[in-house]
């Protein structure tokens, strides 16, 4: 494990935030033109640092948060790539498997629209079932009830529930994808608010193959699942609070030009736990966390590296 410590202060501690989860390579191939299927498209690929888990971590550092991360990383280049861009980007780093893993580190090969919609993405994640909770105990055992744990749904879900089991601070679950949304399942009932899309939450209902059930209905099955609190969101549609069976909705003020999609989601999470910290309600930190996503998706990549001059401290 590389575990960078944060330096002694005499002022008291801002709340610590610490994120688990994924950490891998993202490919995104941009189309020049609209998709043909079943034929060669022209266009060209770029290749970033990428996952949920650090992606939420970057949006984090680059809000000037302390941020913390626990992920998994194989023994090759992709690997120590990763590790600078973990440690320059400002994050501590709880990273694990660097020198017994065998296998190679995770990969997500994205192909976009040339209107910055996702088309069709590949997963390449077959470390991360590899993680073991029990290398990095200590640190989520240090978290205090006003610091956050926040995870992904992309480590096995025996291993989150050890560590959300082994921390008092409070906790926040981020569904990743629609396959893999029901694995919260397992730990939803210590979760203090999850994070989700439309699709996901669908899924973790159980309501497969429809996709248009109205949000009561969607509460509803959220709630006999342990899930009290949720963060909906909807592509460009308002955002959706579920709180104890209250229903709200915040608006998304539309966006002129659109680069890329894919990082908006993690940004809304990492603005919004951000805001959790600084003491502002869950309306106001997941409309803060809406700033951050309109931001990120006018450029291409996942980080706007710029994010704290675009939409300035929560207030």
């Amino acid at each position: 494990m590389n575990d960078r410590s944060r330096p002694p202060s005499s002022s008291p501690s801002p709340p610590r935030i610490v994120v688990a989860g994924a950490a891998h390579i993202d490919r995104s191939g941009w189309l020049a033109a609209p998709s043909a299927l079943g034929c060669s498209n022209p266009g060209q690929f770029d290749e970033r640092p990428g996952g949920t888990a650090l992606n939420i971590a970057r949006n984090l550092a680059a809000l000037r948060a302390p941020v913390e991360l626990i992920s998994l990383l194989g023994r090759d280049a992709a690997g120590d790539w990763l590790q600078r861009t973990i440690e320059t980007s400002g994050i501590t780093a709880h990273v694990t498997g660097l020198s017994d893993l065998k296998g190679q580190t995770g990969t997500y090969t994205s192909i976009i629209e040339p209107d910055g919609e996702l088309l069709v993405a590949v997963a390449d994640m077959a470390i991360y079932e590899q993680f073991a909770a029990d290398a990095v105990q200590q640190v989520v055992g240090d978290l205090q009830p006003t610091d956050w744990l926040c995870v992904d749904t992309n480590l096995p879900k025996g291993e989150v529930a050890k560590l959300l089991n082994g921390s008092a601070a409070s906790k926040a679950g981020v569904t990743v994808s629609k396959a893999k949304a029901r694995r919260l399942l397992t730990f939803a009932p210590q979760l203090d608010v999850v994070f989700t899309n439309i699709s996901e939450a669908h899924a973790l209902c159980g309501f497969d193959g429809d996709e248009t059930k109205p949000m009561a209905e969607i509460a509803a099955g959220l709630a006999n699942r342990s899930i009290q609190t949720a963060v909906i969101s909807n592509g460009g549609q308002p955002v959706t609070l579920i709180n104890g069976g209250q229903i709200m909705t915040i608006e998304i003020e539309p966006v002129d030009q659109v680069a890329d999609v894919t990082g908006a989601g993690d940004a809304l999470v990492g603005a919004a736990m951000f805001a959790l910290t600084q003491g502002q309600d869950l309306p106001d930190a997941v409309a803060y966390g809406i700033q951050a996503a309109r931001a990120t998706i006018r450029i291409r990549g996942a980080i706007c590296q710029d994010l704290s001059a675009q939409i300035g401290s929560p207030s």
